[in-house]
């Protein structure tokens, strides 16, 4: 189940972008800093991520209807493994170097600054998120023949970095949001840039017309066709600066595990970021889209809107295996 983001809609059960995610299990956080993101359905007011503090849900340009964003940043050297709401600081257990310390939960809030409750599947060692199966391939392979989708570019070199997609199809019911489903997600390489492609469906009852795809503006000059344009947020943070005895203790912790070349190194970065820092972090890519049959074809990244409108014009859909069984050949031409 896929937005144009990639990954799950929220639903009741779990009211989050991209469904319940995975984390990167670490002792801390390097020497860059690390900003962490997360978007939110209707409901959320805000986020306790503990040991950290609470983070306000907030608008955002490019967002669906009643999505949020929230967004914190933690600092060079502080604990790092933060788990998404609903996850179980069990899962820590099988990572030796992530222990250190208490584990950084998400709790999502209402407006009454209450817990809003999510199923705590990676406890009970499942998933709530909705998922089809789906077959990978990359580089030369052929593409999988039991997949309910595929495309082809017509550019002549153009070459396949990889790709995903689904070998069922079926509706999520349980979305609270109009969403779609990723029928075939590919990335291509042409004259040493990446574009992204898919094909995505109508999320509830693939088949049907799909939503239209939120932040869309149409692209003069060239009609049925959209584009969403980058979300990107500038962020400030305030780096406090550590004391001579912090920047020692941790000098001589790291040095006895990596040794003083390195660990020096480690640290050095993180004192040159202390006081006012400016990131800027891009949450959409720049994309471009229009409509195939009962679904939406769109491609992101590549150098310029020049260069996606190329690649969009000649990527063509052969297949779209709708759940009756009904196999339709069409072309983005």
């Amino acid at each position: 189940m896929s937005a144009p983001s990639n990954g799950p809609l929220p639903t009741a059960a779990y009211p989050v972008y991209g469904g319940e995610g995975g984390f990167s299990p670490e002792e801390k956080v390097g020497p860059a800093g690390e900003i962490d993101a997360i978007f939110t359905g209707p409901g959320v007011a805000a986020m306790r991520v503990a040991h950290l503090g609470t983070y306000k849900a907030e608008s955002a340009p490019g967002l669906p209807p009643g999505a949020k964003q929230i967004v914190f940043y933690r600092p060079p050297g502080s604990r790092g493994s933060v788990l998404p709401p609903g996850s179980s600081p069990q899962v820590l257990q099988s990572f030796e170097h992530a222990r250190q310390g208490p584990a950084l939960t998400e709790t999502l809030l209402d407006a009454s600054g209450h817990a809003i409750r999510v199923e705590n599947s990676r406890a009970l060692g499942g998933s709530s998120v909705f998922t089809l199966p789906n077959s990978y391939w990359q580089g030369t392979q052929t593409p999988p023949a039991q997949g309910r989708c595929a495309m082809r570019s017509s550019l002549p070199g153009v070459h396949t970095a990889w790709g995903q997609v689904a070998t069922e199809i079926a509706g999520d019911t349980h979305i609270t949001a109009p969403g779609w489903l990723t029928c075939i997600h590919t990335w291509f390489t042409l004259d040493g840039s990446n574009y992204e492609t898919a094909v995505l469906l109508n999320g509830r009852s693939p088949g049907k017309p799909p939503a239209m795809l939120w932040g869309a503006i149409p692209v003069s000059g060239h009609p049925g066709v959209i584009q969403i344009p980058p979300v990107q947020r500038e962020i400030h943070f305030r780096i406090p600066k550590r004391s001579p005895a912090q920047v020692a203790r941790e000098l001589a912790r790291d040095t006895k595990k990596v040794g003083r070349a390195r660990a020096e190194e480690e640290v050095r970065p993180a004192e040159q970021l202390s006081g006012k820092a400016t990131f800027w972090e891009v949450f959409i890519p720049p994309t471009v889209a229009r409509r195939v049959g009962p679904a939406w074809v769109l491609v992101r990244y590549g150098d310029s809107l020049t260069e996606r409108l190329r690649f969009l014009q000649a990527l063509q859909v052969t297949k779209i295996k709708l759940p009756h069984g009904r196999a339709d050949t069409m072309s983005s031409k």
